[in-house]
């Protein structure tokens, strides 16, 4: 059976995923970096891969984590600058305008560079397939009319393309986002002031506001008298057009609206290529043809981004010097990604992790409730509600694992309603007909998101005995110890009194602990303490991964990351 995925399905989740940045309970979104030892071939990074173990392993090696947020990600677009004698493709609402662009697909939107500011335009009309020679500068935020003293929302060029302003980028956006590939979008949820808001505010849903020529009509003698515009078939207000007129035998194009109307959602005339009826006129010549534009949902600049196709998302992060003592600048890292929901270290049980030095008994609601039975109609988007023991306390932003039934599984708990010591839970509770044998809470496994650090040195820190005279440990050298232990040394920091030497490690193997003696095969010393720093091992799904060429840090840096992810 023929079938497709439509483009709507990949704008939706990557604006669930831009959403989860900033919703009341965010996701907790990392950049990490790492990978201190070199590749085989450092100008030629291993490809990065997908795997159960690399999972693992990439924790293991991450250097430092910094907190992704709202203001840290946008909807990006491909970049395409206003080039005169290019055929710009029209925007036509029975065509794929996602199609990618190629040499034979021509973008439909473009981006010009006017008074310092990056501009997007979208092509509404591109004159019957003519190349565009005049750059569409100006701006029209209006209610998308035009009438005889004015064209109100659309920029009519003396080429015979009509463009849209759709918006134009912030200064602050302009930095993070706009690269020689990329330019970022958006769609505002509120009233910034800016044009883009205007566009989004005059919008109209169901309008008409293009009419299409295909054949202008040669000897004409005789003006049409009208085009026949159809009613709108679910109610709303009738378009009409502003009088025709010849030029050279020909109709005068463009041809303008004198109201737009509202309620169009369906094509207007079944005729070959939706051909509208021309009234009057007289010709001994081609006649004129043309068909009138449906408007997106919510029209022309209400949703840029859905209207641009922006199913990229870019992520910028700014690393600058050591980020309050947090990030090493003596060594040089390889490898970016994102990770989500990190756990606090040591959170088990603890402040981050429960309210209460035990999180009680859980029992269940009789019968359970899953999302689509859920009786707490005030919490109607929670998955799940189970109920604990009364006078247990939970705080949000905390992971538990299951034990029974779906034992070893995670859930976020997002709120706890203490009035009826209901636990809310970002995901269905697992259940099944034995009561006795649901899902319940291993007591010994809640621990806390990380979710108030900024800033995360995520390595081991091994403070070595006064009477260690290690010399000088190295950079991505190993130490080992007996047993079969090893690490790769990140950071080597002398005795300075009264602090005593230390090396910074990771992809550690074994458990280093206190009077440990390591080696690096020259030099040697004891530990005195090994401290894991940052976030718990493990915990935390990579969801991006990019392996890189050495990428060298000094304390006076400052590196400008961006990641785009396509859905």
């Amino acid at each position: 059976m023929p079938a497709i995925v439509t483009n709507k399905i990949r704008l939706s989740t990557a604006k669930q995923f831009v959403e989860s940045f900033d919703e009341a309970t965010p996701t907790n979104y990392y950049l990490f970096i790492g990978k201190s030892t070199p590749w085989n071939d450092d100008l030629s990074p291993t490809v990065p891969n997908d795997t159960t173990i690399s999972q693992y392993t990439i924790h293991e090696d991450i250097i430092f984590m910094k907190k992704l947020q709202a203001t840290n990600i946008s909807h990006v677009i491909r970049r395409h600058n206003w080039t005169t004698g290019v055929v710009y493709r029209e925007y036509y609402h029975g065509a794929d305008m996602f199609l990618t662009v190629s040499e034979s697909v021509n973008p439909f939107y473009v981006v010009t560079t006017t008074n310092d500011e990056y501009r997007v335009y979208k092509c509404l009309g591109n004159n019957n397939g003519a190349a565009s020679t005049i750059n569409p500068s100006t701006i029209d935020t209006g209610i998308g009319e035009g009438d005889l003293s004015g064209d109100k929302g659309l920029i009519y060029c003396s080429d015979g393309y009509i463009w849209k302003f759709m918006y134009s980028v912030s200064d602050a956006d302009m930095l993070k986002f706009v690269t020689s590939d990329w330019i970022p979008v958006k769609t505002l949820k509120f009233n910034d002031s800016s044009r883009q808001w205007n566009v989004q505010t005059n919008a109209r849903d169901g309008a008409i506001e293009v009419i299409d020529v295909i054949n202008k009509g040669t000897l004409y003698t005789v003006v049409p008298t009208s085009i026949t515009i159809p009613a709108p078939h679910k109610g709303g207000t009738q378009a009409t057009l502003q009088t025709l007129t010849l030029t050279g035998g020909s109709i005068t194009t463009p041809i303008k609206m004198n109201n737009v109307g509202s309620g169009y959602y369906k094509q207007l005339s079944e005729a070959a290529n939706e051909l509208l009826t021309v009234n009057g006129g007289s010709t001994t010549g081609d006649v004129i043809q043309v068909r009138a534009v449906l408007s997106p949902k919510g029209g022309h600049g209400s949703d840029a981004v859905s209207e641009l196709g922006g199913v990229s998302v870019m992520i910028y992060v700014e690393l600058s010097g050591n980020e309050s003592n947090n990030l090493i600048t003596v060594n040089d890292y390889r490898r970016i990604g994102i990770i989500v929901d990190p756990i606090e270290l040591d959170s088990i049980n603890t402040s981050q992790g429960v309210a209460t030095s035990s999180p009680g008994t859980i029992t269940y609601l009789d019968p359970p409730y899953n999302s689509s039975t859920n009786p707490f109609t005030q919490f109607n988007n929670i998955k799940v509600a189970s109920l604990v023991t009364p006078g247990s306390t939970f705080l949000g932003k905390e992971i538990v694992i299951l034990s029974g039934p779906g034992k070893g599984e995670r859930r976020k708990i997002i709120g706890y309603h203490e009035a009826s010591d209901v636990l809310l839970l970002d995901r269905d509770w697992p259940t099944v007909s034995d009561p006795t044998t649901r899902a319940i809470i291993d007591s010994s496994s809640i621990y806390g998101i990380l979710t108030n650090s900024l800033r995360e040195n995520n390595l081991y820190k091994f403070e070595l005995t006064t009477n260690s005279t290690p010399g000088s440990f190295t950079i991505d050298s190993t130490i080992t110890a007996s047993g079969g232990k090893s690490a790769k040394i990140v950071q080597y920091t002398p005795a300075s009194s009264p602090d005593p030497a230390y090396v910074l490690v990771n992809e550690v193997v074994g458990q280093f602990s206190a009077s440990n003696s390591i080696s690096d095969g020259t030099n040697s010393a004891t530990i005195a303490t090994a401290t894991k720093l940052g976030s718990q091992e493990y915990y935390g799904d990579v969801i991006y991964l990019e392996n890189r060429r050495p990428i060298n840090r000094a304390s006076d840096q400052t590196e400008e990351i961006r990641i785009v992810l396509e859905f």
